[in-house]
C-alpha cells in the first residue's frame, strides 16, 4: 500500500511539474496604468506601448498578455505574440506606437533583421494574420508597430530561406 501511494504521489508531481511546459510562455500579463499625463510605459516583458497625448481622457489599465508561442522548426518559423488591451477601447483615436522584441536567433549573422523578422496582428473576426506597418530597430532588437487599434500583435521569425508574405 506504501508503495502505491509514493508512485501515485512521484506521479502526481511529475505531472503538476509538467503543467508548465509546451505552453511556449503564453498566458502571462503585465499590467499598468496609463493616463493623459503618463501615456507611454515599459513593461517587465520588454514590450512598450507609447500612446500619445490624445488618446486618454483619464485613467485606463493597460494588459499585454503573452500568447503562447507558434513554432515550426521544419517550416522555419515562430510567432511570438501579445494580446493587447488598454480598458474596454480597441479602436482609437490616434495612432499609437508599440515596441515588441525579437529573437534575433532567427537571423544569420551579419544579415538584415527586416529579412527575418515582421510583424503582423491578428484579424480577431477572421482569426487571420494580418500585415501591420511596422519598421524593424536592430539596434535595440524591437519591431516598432504603428496601430489605431488594440488586438493581438506577434512578432514573426523566419528562417533566411522563407519570405515573411507566406506565413
Amino acid at each position: 500500500m506504501k508503495k502505491t501511494v509514493s508512485i501515485l504521489l512521484a506521479a502526481a508531481l511529475l505531472l503538476s511539474s509538467l503543467a508548465g511546459c509546451g505552453g511556449g510562455g503564453g498566458g502571462k500579463s503585465d499590467v499598468a496604468t496609463l493616463s493623459p499625463e503618463t501615456t507611454g510605459i515599459k513593461l517587465e516583458n520588454g514590450v512598450s506601448v507609447e500612446l500619445g497625448g490624445y488618446v486618454l481622457d483619464g485613467e485606463e489599465e493597460l494588459t499585454v498578455t503573452k500568447q503562447p508561442v507558434e513554432e515550426n522548426k521544419d517550416e522555419g518559423y515562430k510567432i511570438e505574440a501579445y494580446d493587447f488591451k488598454l480598458g474596454d477601447m480597441s479602436g482609437l483615436s490616434d495612432f499609437i506606437t508599440l515596441r515588441i522584441p525579437y529573437d534575433a536567433s532567427y537571423c544569420e549573422d551579419g544579415q538584415d533583421p527586416a529579412k527575418c523578422v515582421g510583424a503582423k496582428y491578428k484579424n480577431e473576426t477572421t482569426g487571420q494574420w494580418e500585415d501591420v506597418l511596422f519598421e524593424v530597430n536592430a539596434a535595440t532588437k524591437e519591431l516598432v508597430i504603428y496601430t489605431d487599434h488594440l488586438s493581438t500583435f506577434g512578432a514573426f521569425h523566419v528562417c533566411c530561406r522563407i519570405l515573411i508574405d507566406t506565413i
